[in-house]
């Protein structure tokens, strides 16, 4: 004590009625903890100082409002879906060059997401994007949001009744609550950035990047997200062996499905009368058309083979290629030579190693008779007998030539039916 003043060392002890006081004109200016701290240490004291320093600092609502800084609560971590496509997470980003918007929707148990591009944060654009994800992989349990339009429709809230999933808002203002969305995003948004920067169309680099994400390990998992929805990784550039499918459920399918193609190639024989058929490089074939009044079933001019694959007939005519089925192709077997037909005109012979025509005339088919029914005329003008001599000699024997073809010139009057009695 000196001269009636209580100090500890070199330091005033100050009492409980005057403490408040001496804190406030210390924190005038608002200092921090460690500052008044190191500041009233230099002249005063007393029991429990640094824990009233403490408390006055904390309680003070100018620094609270004013120091960003704030100690987050600790994590709260979700439980793992049961199983894929269950449990999902959905966001928009955009605008895009003020044009259109990605919309996120990924799965929290494998992690594979489904990007769409819409025009406009509205309902009625993500409906048909939400259905076409639907038909692919199915209706999810419950689907996580934020509460930016449209997840603040009542649409919105109308179609999670119809479809039978249930809505989950995250806390406004917090996108933590919605962290797997969030972090696939700002792939995205990595993604756009890197298209825009080297000049290239951002809808396709994304698409791009969808595949080599669904089929990349992820670090959360150690698997891939479609082997986790699909049971299977997907083929992409980077070349990697083809594993059969293997399992119980796999082997039972193969099974099943043998048996099924087996009889539905029975029955198919059965009710087609299919015919097994040896058709070859250089074979000619005529190939179906559609047949009309004029045109029929087959092309009359044959096509020739140049490759056979399985029941696949790659056939040429001229500059013409046909691709068909063995079914649109008619085999066009060559007649052989003893089986040609011969015909006679005017004493000489032609030969036919082919087809008929089927242009010829009436009266060049008349003309055509087979070699063993021919009869050959070869009479001279003055031993033909007309048929006007025969009349005026109608009573009178008349021996016919040996020779002699008879063609009658008499004509039928049709009946009265056809005429009207005329």
């Amino acid at each position: 004590m000196k001269d009636g003043i209580i100090l500890r060392g070199d330091r005033l002890l100050i009492p409980a009625s005057l403490r408040p006081d001496i804190l406030g004109a210390a924190h005038e200016g608002h200092p921090a903890r460690d500052s008044m701290t190191r500041q009233l240490r230099q002249s005063v004291w007393w029991p429990g100082m640094s824990n009233d320093i403490r408390d006055y600092t904390a309680s003070c609502l100018g620094c609270a409002s004013a120091v960003s800084k704030n100690y987050p609560p600790p994590m709260m971590t979700r439980p793992t879906p049961i199983g894929p496509w269950i449990d999902c997470s959905a966001v928009f980003k955009g605008p895009i060059a003020g044009q259109y918007y990605f919309h996120l929707l990924i799965d929290n148990y494998s992690r594979w997401p489904e990007v769409e591009i819409v025009k406009s944060t509205s309902f009625e654009e993500l409906r048909p994007a939400l259905d076409r994800s639907f038909s692919l992989l199915g209706i999810p349990l419950t689907i996580t949001h934020d509460g930016g339009p449209p997840y603040q429709s009542k649409a919105w809230e109308n179609y999670a009744k119809e479809m039978g999933f249930t809505i989950r808002r995250c806390t406004p203002e917090h996108p933590e609550a919605n962290g797997i969305a969030e972090r696939f995003m700002s792939v995205i948004v990595k993604t756009v950035h890197a298209a825009i920067a080297e000049g290239k169309s951002p809808k396709v680099e994304v698409r791009r990047r969808l595949m080599n994400y669904r089929n990349t390990p992820h670090p959360s998992t150690g698997k891939s997200p479609s082997e986790l929805i699909m049971n299977r990784t997907i083929r992409t550039k980077i070349a990697a062996p083809i594993k059969p499918a293997c399992g119980k459920i796999h082997k039972e399918a193969k099974q099943q499905d043998e048996q099924t193609r087996a009889l539905r190639k029975l029955t198919y024989g059965h009710k087609k009368k299919a015919l097994a058929r040896s058709i070859h490089p250089g074979d000619k074939v005529l190939i179906k058309q559609q047949s009309t009044t004029t045109k029929p079933p087959y092309d009359p001019k044959p096509y020739v083979v140049t490759k056979v694959k399985g029941t696949q007939i790659t056939a040429v005519r001229g500059e013409k290629v046909r691709v068909r089925n063995m079914a649109k192709c008619k085999l066009l077997v060559e007649r052989p030579s003893h089986l040609s037909r011969k015909v006679h005109q005017h004493g000489s012979q032609r030969n036919e190693s082919s087809d008929v025509d089927i242009n010829l005339g009436t009266s060049q088919r008349r003309d055509m008779v087979d070699v063993e029914q021919e009869i050959i005329v070869e009479q001279s003008p003055s031993e033909v007998v007309t048929d006007q001599e025969l009349v005026e000699n109608r009573n009178t024997t008349i021996l016919e030539p040996q020779n002699y073809r008879r063609f009658s010139s008499r004509t039928v009057k049709p009946p009265e039916r056809f005429t009207g009695g005329r």
